[in-house]
């Protein structure tokens, strides 16, 4: 499973792009008055104005090289403040993933994740100091829905997995991927705490296209399409 391209929605689209492209160093591939697009490695990032009620945020991860968590930190460090946990921590260590990640917020409200998987994750060799043009890929999206158990039988039906065969929950974050791609949906109930924030999630509309045509699509409305294109 490759997530080959991800579009979200913004209420602060301008300073959302600006962030990105000028603050970050993530390369443009396209733009018009309602949308950009930027390239995260060999994935595809795209926000679209939205009009709808709310103030949309998301959760997603994207992969560094298994090596690279502390010169990745070292750089996001120097551009914004990290978010904490709740111990006061602006890492984390998950010994069941292998990975190493830290997170902060971007302008309109996401809960970006670097996130290091050194049990499944290239190594790179720097030549230079690390930029956004060292990450792999888009790793996580989240999809928030209070139908877990529906859509997660859904996704099994057109081959998205469970990661490490553990159950759906209704009321957890469940993960669904194999774990050697790098790549997971992350499905889980509105009004939980997304880790390394104070925020609940909320379902906003939102579109997600793996490399082999699969794709999941949230609508404005909560209603989740699921199928191959």
């Amino acid at each position: 499973m490759i997530i080959q391209k991800v579009s979200l929605y913004s209420s602060n689209l301008e300073e959302t792009k600006n962030f990105y492209v000028e603050k970050l160093g993530f390369g443009l591939l396209t733009e018009s008055i309602n949308s950009f697009e930027i390239a995260v490695g060999t994935s595809i990032l795209e926000l679209k104005e939205y009009e709808g009620k709310g103030m949309p945020f998301y959760h997603f991860a994207l992969n560094i090289p298994s090596n690279l968590f502390r010169e990745a930190k070292k750089w996001i460090m120097q551009l914004v403040s990290l978010n904490n946990d709740e111990e006061g921590n602006d890492e984390v260590h998950f010994e069941s993933a292998k990975a190493f990640s830290c997170y902060f917020e971007d302008p309109s409200g996401n809960i970006v994740e670097l996130i290091s998987r050194y049990g499944t994750s290239p190594q790179t060799k720097l030549t230079e100091p690390f930029s956004a043009r060292n990450l792999l890929n888009i790793s996580e999206i989240n999809v928030t829905t209070d139908d877990v158990l529906k859509v997660g039988n859904e996704l099994q039906k057109i081959g998205i997995t469970l990661t490490d065969e553990e159950p759906l929950e209704s009321n957890a974050l469940n993960f669904l991927g194999e774990r050697e791609d790098g790549a997971f949906f992350l499905l889980a109930p509105t009004k939980r705490i997304w880790y390394f924030s104070t925020k609940e999630a909320v379902s906003y509309p939102l579109l997600i296209q793996l490399k082999d045509g699969r794709f999941v699509e949230v609508n404005e409305n909560g209603k989740i399409s699921i199928g191959t294109k």
